[in-house]
């Protein structure tokens, strides 16, 4: 194991147990990687610090106690916390055996009521999605159930078979994206809010934390769906992060509908793109989506997909295949 390694090691649970089988691994990492050993003010002295604070962190992580949470038909082991959500935490899971699951736990008390709300939403699409395209855009809910802690929780357990990254993630991490990338998750956005529109569904937050990306496929799942309502319903619940981004009918708690989700969808590829002269007209036709009356802007996402292809088309020439590299 090298410095440079090291560096490279997620601060998570999964890392720890692969990292440091035994305390004897620990306390050789600790001495082989202690900054002393390293020349005094040199850059791999101030490497070495970070990298054994990252070592202490992971070895408190291997400290945690497990937790299993209990359905009526499962068992579900929490593992890596994945992040924090508006009422949850969110980690990955594992049940018989099997790793591909991740467990959405509601953090504050009341937290359970938009949980459940969540899953009863879910359960719809998921049956009107069964078999088709469309059940790739929606997480598949496998199981929902209340656990007793300090206050009532409620989990939703989904299946999560392959890696996701959430479009902020993904920003995060490599800057803002070549618009070529915007071009193919607001297609795909597109496709699946209609969809959902389709099944008299409004999803609420389409905000880069609850657009989930599969980088080497190009798929995109939406996920956040304690903020769904029905169309010309209000949204009880406006992530404080990105309230300013929401539109007129949701500020001043109105009504939401298709035309929502579009605007979000819009507003959150402008501000995640690396524009340039090139895409200006492509900017300007996602700008179009952001005019203040919800009454001139459009509804219909598959319509509005089909637009913004002849345009990307336009734009770009013949479509080739981009990779989405996170490295």
């Amino acid at each position: 194991m090298t410095l440079e390694e090291l560096e490279k090691v997620e601060v998570v649970k999964s890392a720890a147990e692969k990292l440091m089988k035994t305390d004897d691994d620990y306390r050789k990492l600790r001495s082989e990687f202690h900054p002393d050993r390293f020349s005094y003010n040199s850059p791999e002295a101030a490497r070495a610090e970070k990298v054994f604070i990252k070592l202490e962190t992971l070895w408190e992580l291997l400290q945690q106690p497990v937790v299993i949470l209990k359905s009526k038909t499962a068992e579900y082991t929490l593992g890596d916390h994945l992040g924090t959500g508006d009422v949850s935490e969110v980690y990955r899971a594992s049940s018989g055996g099997c790793h591909d699951y991740v467990a959405k736990v509601s953090r504050v008390p009341g937290g359970d009521l938009f949980i459940s709300k969540e899953s009863q939403y879910l359960k719809r699409l998921n049956a009107k999605a069964a078999g088709k395209t469309y059940e790739n855009y929606i997480p598949r809910l496998v199981d929902s159930f209340l656990w007793d802690d300090v206050y009532q929780k409620r989990v939703n357990v989904f299946s999560a078979p392959y890696r996701l990254w959430s479009l902020q993630a993904i920003v995060d991490k490599i800057g803002k994206l070549d618009v070529r990338h915007c071009c193919w998750i607001f297609r795909r956005l597109l496709t699946g809010l209609g969809f959902v529109h389709l099944n008299n569904v409004v999803h609420g937050a389409v905000l880069p934390q609850h657009i989930l990306v599969e980088p080497e496929g190009h798929g995109v799942c939406l996920c956040g769906w304690i903020h769904a309502v029905e169309p010309r319903t209000l949204v009880s619940i406006v992530p404080e992060t990105h309230k300013s981004w929401y539109p007129v009918e949701v500020l001043k708690q109105t009504y939401a509908g298709p035309e929502t989700d579009i605007y979000l969808a819009a507003k959150t590829i402008i501000e995640v793109g690396a524009w340039d002269a090139k895409t200006r007209k492509i900017k300007l036709f996602l700008e179009s989506l952001l005019i203040g009356s919800p009454a001139m802007r459009p509804k219909d996402a598959w319509k509005l997909e089909e637009q913004f292809t002849t345009l990307m088309d336009a734009t770009f020439g013949v479509r080739r295949f981009i990779p989405l590299v996170l490295n």
